[in-house]
């Protein structure tokens, strides 16, 4: 697992990888777009998603998205 910090710009190109994704938002509110789907969530929500599909995320309001995020491959 890792802590990762979201700021307030999309990545240039959306992340694909291997594997699924538990994701934790620790503080903050943040845009989370997924397979095509946009998504808004804020402290508290966790949310899981096979991470071969595109995604990416960005922070709304005035401070960055602190989230706890465990990968998982099914190797």
């Amino acid at each position: 697992g890792y802590i990762v910090t979201v700021g307030p710009e999309f990545p240039l190109e959306p992340l694909v990888h291997e594997g699924q994704e538990l994701t934790y938002v620790l503080d903050g509110r943040h845009e989370f777009v997924y397979d095509g789907k946009t998504y808004f969530l804020e402290k508290g929500d966790c949310y899981c998603f096979e991470s071969m599909k595109p995604h990416y995320a960005r922070s709304l309001g005035d401070k960055p998205t602190k989230l706890l995020v465990v990968f998982v491959s099914k190797k």
